[in-house]
């Protein structure tokens, strides 16, 4: 009887060792558990910091670019309706002082050019041909027989030598004459004029836009 009471005794020895055991590795097993979801939940703050913080400058990059844009766009149309007004103000210009006085415009052009051509002189002349000197004259509107000898003899006048005066009508000039003698170009057409003004009204505009 003893004995068999002393094999009970021991078996639930046994028992309450391992339950104390098992214990012991629950409430270990429960500390990693809890550890693991605290390093889970800092690393799933961490990384939604990291998202917010990326999401917050993706957000600034592209306010930036979308100003730029913006800023590129308003400069462009800026540009568009600066030159849109430049070329309307001085075609109407052109327009207004055809309609007005075309003969007055046409003949002091042609006077304008005429005074260039004394002023230039021999520089006209291509220095590497010899004789008579090849000028192609364009105008609006093909000139009488007398101003066509008037830009002749002036012309030859100026460069001392003869002149070969070939004609061309072009009615995109306007009004007024181009002289062409070689590479070099007069232009005292209202196109010609009106495109200088063009650009001086573009230049003086971009100097004001830049201060």
């Amino acid at each position: 009887e003893q004995k068999r009471a002393d094999e009970t005794e021991a078996k639930l020895e046994a028992a309450r060792s391992l339950e104390a055991e098992l214990e012991q590795e629950r409430v270990g097993l429960a500390a990693v558990r809890d550890k693991a979801m605290r390093q889970a939940a800092e690393e799933a703050a961490a990384e939604k910091a990291r998202i917010l913080a990326q999401a917050r400058a993706d957000a600034a990059t592209e306010r930036a670019q979308a100003a730029r844009l913006l800023e590129s766009e308003r400069e462009a149309a800026e540009g568009w309706l600066q030159e849109a007004t430049v070329e309307r103000a001085t075609d109407a210009a052109g327009r207004m002082l055809l309609a007005l006085a075309p003969e007055a415009v046409d003949g002091a052009l042609r006077r304008a050019l005429l005074a260039e051509v004394d002023r230039q002189g021999t520089a006209l002349a291509p220095a590497a041909v010899e004789g008579a000197v090849d000028v192609e004259l364009r105008a609006a509107k093909l000139p009488d027989s007398e101003i066509v000898e008037t830009v002749r003899a002036s012309i030859s006048r100026a460069v001392g030598r003869p002149v070969r005066l070939a004609l061309r009508e072009d009615e995109s000039l306007g009004a007024g004459l181009v002289i062409a003698i070689g590479d070099r170009v007069l232009d005292a057409s209202i196109s010609g004029q009106l495109q200088g003004l063009r650009e001086r009204t573009r230049a003086l505009l971009t100097e004001g836009n830049h201060e």
